[in-house]
């Protein structure tokens, strides 16, 4: 019946207590993870260089041990 209807209201004693409507699948699966494609965004965000916010506080870190 829903694949003719948009929805279908079920009721009880006269008030509505839950709607049926149509649920789709998604046309595609959502593109598996590539990480080629996720180093060349890394290396365009980064202007090419690495980030060494890591490096800049465990230095001081390990300096003091």
């Amino acid at each position: 019946m829903l694949a003719h209807e948009a929805e279908i209201i079920i009721t009880r004693d006269g008030k509505a207590v839950a709607k049926l409507v149509r649920v789709r699948e998604p046309s595609s699966r959502p593109k598996r993870f590539d990480p080629r494609a996720h180093a060349r965004w890394q290396d365009k965000v980064n202007r090419g260089g690495l980030v060494r916010l890591v490096d800049e506080f465990l230095t001081p870190d390990r300096a003091a041990r």
